[in-house]
């Protein structure tokens, strides 16, 4: 086959695939420090009950889901791997809800979803929810299409309530069809209405209020405890023990550090090789009660099982070991601490914990404030 012939054909789809690798590069080789952050903020679990906790809340379900993807963020290639998917399957999804048109301007549209989507997975303020329930939204959109006009009325009308609860105001972006390809004003208002009563009777249900609702439970994390870029890039180097650490020099420099969770993860990091192992719990809890939408962190959970082991809060540490292994990527760790735990001569023999509780049995944590 001629290769002019091949991209003058399949041009559209050769540049999505292109700006896909390219969103993969960008986060792989500039940010990898970002889709590490965004792991550790976050607990997933394999359990009913984790399952529940999220179907409670309206977009709990988009927010599962998402969570389920964000945890194999652990490895930074594997994350970048999933923002280029996303990116060619989100465009897609417009595509198709869109009517697939044939004009240039329709298909540079289509692609409007996945670039704006590309800037906010750049900002940690921004949670993988709203990405999956955009992709959700789509996904009913193009079902909604490819059916009658009475039945898009009555799927979009349940789709205002029920799909409004599983994964939140995104699902306005269902009704696509409707507006671009039918442009029936009137059915429009109405389900915009419909969504509307459905954001106010969610607000007499759920424990959110009202504002937060509308703009989606977990669309969104204000807060500054989420740190800056160079905080987190310097955090993750850490973790790949690329960093030497310093010691801690006294306790005002202590408290600035816990002023934001990828400085307190930090710090939790430079205590523990130091030999300062409650200062190192410390930092590692008061990072994760600061996590935004109130979640756990693995990473977290990790050195609380170690701190707690070091101590003899041996029981504390089963806790915390039980919920790690229920994980996909902690869940081998856990099992190890837990032999460990249970066969204290394993502790003995271990060099680096061995030492830790060395100096915690014979010397003073003076940083313990």
């Amino acid at each position: 086959m001629n290769i002019k012939n091949y991209i003058r054909n399949n041009g559209r789809w050769l540049l999505v695939a292109a700006l896909g690798v390219a969103v993969f590069c960008y986060f792989w080789i500039k940010l990898p420090f970002l889709i590490a952050a965004r792991e550790q903020l976050q607990l997933f679990l394999w359990n009913s009950d984790y399952l529940m906790e999220r179907l409670m809340i309206p977009g709990g379900f988009a927010q599962y889901l998402g969570e389920m993807i964000v945890q194999f963020f652990l490895n930074p290639l594997h994350g970048a791997i999933w923002y280029g998917v996303l990116f060619v399957v989100i465009q897609l999804l417009t595509f198709g809800a869109m009517g697939k048109p044939q004009k240039q301007l329709g298909f540079l549209l289509s692609m409007i979803p996945s670039f704006v989507l590309t800037y906010l997975w750049t900002q940690i303020h921004f949670p993988m929810t709203l990405t999956v329930a955009v992709l959700l939204a789509l996904a009913f959109a193009n079902v909604v299409r490819v059916l009658s006009y009475r039945f898009q009325i009555a799927i979009s009308v349940i789709l205002m309530i029920v799909g409004f609860w599983l994964i939140g105001p995104a699902i306005l972006l269902a009704i696509t069809p409707i507006v671009y390809i039918r442009k029936h004003l009137v059915s429009v208002v109405g389900l915009v209405l419909l969504l509307v009563a459905s954001i106010i009777m969610s607000a007499r249900i759920a424990p959110y209020p009202l504002s937060q609702i509308a703009r989606g439970v977990d669309y969104y994390w204000d807060s500054e405890k989420l740190g800056d870029y160079e905080e987190m890039e310097l955090d993750m180097q850490f973790r790949r023990n690329n960093v030497q650490p310093n010691m801690l020099g006294n306790d005002d420099q202590a408290n600035l550090m816990l002023k934001s969770i990828p400085s307190a993860f930090m710090m939790s990091e430079v205590a523990m090789r130091a030999g300062m192992v409650n200062v190192a719990q410390r930092a590692a809890f008061e990072a994760m009660e600061a996590i935004p939408n109130y979640n756990k962190s693995s990473r977290a959970l990790c050195r609380l099982v170690e701190t707690n082991m070091i101590t003899g809060q041996t029981e504390v540490a089963l806790k915390y070991i039980a919920i790690l292994e229920q994980t996909t990527f902690y869940g081998g760790w856990a099992r190890k601490m837990k032999q460990m735990v249970d066969n204290p001569q394993l502790l003995h023999n271990h060099q680096f914990y061995h030492r830790l509780k060395k100096y915690y049995e014979n010397g003073e944590d003076v940083f313990f404030y």
